[in-house]
């Protein structure tokens, strides 16, 4: 919660000072319509999930249960989205979602044991992102999990998010020796919340997908050693309040 409450203030701080010196916008009309793009909706997101998550896997030991949990989740998730109900702080966003997070906690001892060659990783994460290309460039969905949006077919929404989870995991296999990429994944929490800030200001100068890609790319790599360095509290590597498991008599 930390990095989400700290990297999304300067939206914030943004958003109201807009509401405050426009007459007859709101504080949640200038929110939800920010010129400042933030990715850290995300964090709350995960954070919704895992609270959930961690009383359901506490309360319930039954693989199968907890399945049909996931299934209920996507379920009414989906519902959510068809019926355009308000997505309040994400939660409906965390419900679809909490459908994927079950699921990768029952799956994940197979998934980590998946043993294959470099050139079987390749083939098969190809093979997995053209199938989802062609399955959404044919059905051409509006799906997008920030607004919960998720179109109007629940299999293509299903079908799209575990083709593209498995052929990103399945690839990571493949290249997880490239120190390069490496960095990069192991500072994905410093990058998510930074980088749209980043870009909003090289589009001042800059309209180019690739030239700001690029950029992006370069930027974040001080940016990450620096943030790491120096603020290592506000992305969770270090603990603000100590707390002692020692006690008095």
């Amino acid at each position: 919660m930390l990095p989400f409450i700290f990297f999304e203030m300067p939206a914030w701080i943004y958003n109201i000072s807009y509401a405050l010196f426009h007459p007859g916008v709101s504080v949640s009309e200038s929110m939800m319509n920010s010129a400042i793009p933030t990715a850290g909706w995300f964090l709350l997101c995960l954070w919704e999930i895992q609270i959930v998550s961690y009383f359901i896997l506490r309360l319930i030991k039954h693989k199968s249960v907890i399945l049909i949990i996931a299934v209920l989740s996507s379920g009414i998730g989906f519902i959510l989205s068809y019926y355009s109900i308000d997505n309040y702080y994400f939660i409906n966003t965390s419900i679809m979602c909490l459908s994927y997070f079950l699921i990768g906690y029952l799956l994940k001892k197979e998934v980590l044991n998946i043993s294959l060659s470099v050139i079987s990783c390749l083939i098969i994460a190809g093979l997995l992102l053209c199938l989802e290309f062609f399955v959404f460039l044919s059905s051409s969905p509006n799906i997008f999990y920030r607004e919960n949006i998720l179109g109007n077919n629940y299999w293509v929404v299903i079908f799209t998010a575990f083709s593209g989870v498995l052929a990103v995991i399945v690839l990571s296999k493949a290249i997880d020796h490239n120190k390069i990429l490496i960095f990069y994944g192991k500072n994905s929490l410093i990058i998510l919340v930074t980088h749209l800030y980043f870009k909003k200001i090289i589009t001042i100068w800059y309209e180019d997908s690739f030239v700001i890609f690029s950029l992006l790319v370069l930027l974040m790599i001080p940016v990450c050693l620096l943030i790491k360095c120096y603020f290592p509290y506000l992305i969770g590597r270090k603990s603000i309040i100590k707390l002692s498991s020692s006690s008095k008599d």
